[in-house]
């Protein structure tokens, strides 16, 4: 487990002595070396919707998108070399597992832990580890806090992948 991840889940834990705390519980001054990496999810039901409620600065560089505002699924959007829809394609099978694990983090009422692959600008997949925890808002798990870690560093280096280059770098 990334240590990141190890850091939100102790935090995650103190809130409510390991069961599911309160939304309001959490303070983002708590696990600022965290924010740029954390986003703050919202669980909508009939149909089930992921929306991203709040998002970090290097989360919204990576993506090349801001993300605040935004429902996962907006992102399963695949295209073949003839502009048409490619359900097959990694973006959606991304999308498909990222549902599957808010879903199950929603349900389980615990934390949860994964990793899928997200195309870059050139369509490199970079593998993405993440990792959420749920949060309680008016009994109900809602909400969860959700942290991904990409494996480098994506600000810099020749390694880092191919990012829009009108966004920020953020140091």
């Amino acid at each position: 487990m990334p240590r990141d991840f190890d850091l939100l889940h102790t935090y995650w834990h103190s809130l409510a002595d390991g069961s599911v705390p309160d939304h309001d519980l959490v303070d983002p001054g708590s696990v600022l070396e965290l924010l740029p990496y954390l986003m703050i999810v919202e669980f909508e039901e009939r149909p089930f919707r992921v929306r991203y409620r709040l998002s970090g600065s290097k989360l919204d560089y990576v993506s090349n998108t801001e993300l605040t505002g935004r429902y996962l699924d907006e992102f399963a959007v695949d295209l073949d070399d003839d502009g048409k829809r490619n359900p097959d394609g990694p973006r959606n099978q991304a999308v498909a597992i990222l549902g599957g694990l808010y879903m199950a983090c929603r349900d389980l009422r615990k934390p949860v832990y994964g990793i899928y692959d997200w195309p870059d600008k050139k369509g490199f997949l970079w593998q993405v580890e993440v990792a959420m925890f749920p949060l309680l808002v008016r009994g109900e798990v809602r909400q969860c806090l959700a942290l991904e870690y990409y494996g480098f560093d994506p600000a810099r280096g020749p390694n880092a992948p191919a990012l829009d280059p009108r966004l920020p770098v953020f140091d």
